[in-house]
């Protein structure tokens, strides 16, 4: 498991995070994507059949996410924060290699809902071994398309989105999550949602 005690568990509790982020109104801050592709929280069934799977194009780009990390929130594809992130998880998952990670978690949900792709068409996308480059170009095919400067505020809300902005139940969650997973000694470096990700995956450092 990377990172020993401190592997990212924000995946791991993809559930409980789903349960609290049904019960919170997660479009009070005025998005500009639909309420009801923000909503459909997971309801992708990751034991479907998938059409065609290119199992050796796959797992030559897929992350084994028992020994890495997925990348940083804060990547871009396509020009989108978290899809990177969300397409590490898809490959790892399709190639048996996410461990405790979750693909279609409520954070790959908000990526989904903005762009307003279904995480199964997503998935079978990714499925036929494209490369990154590929899979940025069929996510701009694919993605309700809106001004440029629409997607920099979506991508610059979720930058610099703190805890204190998160509805109030995660922000109970996070109160005894961040002491139990996130490094002491880099605590403090902890200031908006997405440094939980990178303080647990080392990408922050003291």
């Amino acid at each position: 498991m990377p990172g020993g005690a401190y592997q990212s568990r924000i995946d791991e509790d993809a559930l409980l995070f789903r349960d609290l982020e049904r019960s919170a109104d997660l479009l009070s801050r005025g998005n500009t994507c639909s309420d009801s592709a923000l909503m459909a929280f997971s309801t992708l069934d990751m034991n479907s059949k998938i059409p065609s799977i290119n199992t050796e194009a796959v797992a030559a780009f897929a992350k084994d996410l028992t020994k890495d990390y997925p990348r940083s929130p804060r990547e871009t594809l396509s020009g989108y924060v978290i899809a990177a992130r969300t397409l590490d998880k898809c490959r790892a998952t399709l190639a048996g290699t996410a461990g405790d990670y979750h693909f279609d978690c409520p954070l790959d949900n908000f990526f989904f809902g903005f762009v307003e792709i279904s995480a199964e068409d997503f998935k079978n996308f990714v499925a036929t071994g494209a490369d990154d480059e590929q899979v940025a170009k069929w996510i701009e095919e694919k993605a309700t398309q809106r001004p440029r400067i629409e997607i920099i505020r979506w991508n610059n809300e979720w930058r610099y989105k703190r805890l204190g902005e998160m509805p109030d139940r995660i922000q109970e969650f996070m109160e005894d999550y961040v002491p139990k997973f996130v490094p002491a000694d880099i605590r403090h470096h902890v200031d908006y949602f997405f440094d939980i990700y990178d303080a647990e995956e080392k990408r922050i450092t003291a």
